[in-house]
C-alpha cells in the first residue's frame, strides 16, 4: 500500500512540473515551469527571463501573453517568445 501512494504522489509531482509556461512577472516576461496556477502542492517554478518589458509589446501580443500559453518543452516556450518579440 505503501508503495502505491509513494507511486501516486511522484507521479502527481511529476505532471505538477512538467511542461512550460510564458507569463510576466513584474516588468518582464518570463519562461516558468510546471503548471500556471500550480497544481496541489507544486508551484510553477521560475526558469529564466527574457529581457523583454511587456508593455514592449504590441497589443495582439499582450493578448496572447495574458492566456499565459504552455508547451511541453522549454525550447518551444523560447520560440514563442522570439516569435512574440519578432512580430512587433
Amino acid at each position: 500500500m505503501a508503495a502505491l501512494i509513494l507511486v501516486a504522489v511522484i507521479a502527481l509531482d511529476a505532471y505538477g512540473s512538467s511542461g512550460y509556461f510564458v507569463t510576466e512577472r513584474g516588468e518582464e516576461v518570463v519562461i516558468m515551469q510546471g503548471r500556471p496556477d500550480g497544481f496541489l502542492w507544486v508551484d510553477p517554478a521560475f526558469v529564466e527571463g527574457t529581457g523583454v518589458a511587456p508593455e514592449s509589446l504590441s497589443a495582439e501580443a499582450q493578448a496572447q501573453l495574458a492566456s499565459e500559453p504552455s508547451w511541453s518543452s522549454l525550447e518551444d516556450a523560447q520560440a514563442f517568445v522570439e516569435q512574440l518579440v519578432a512580430n512587433n
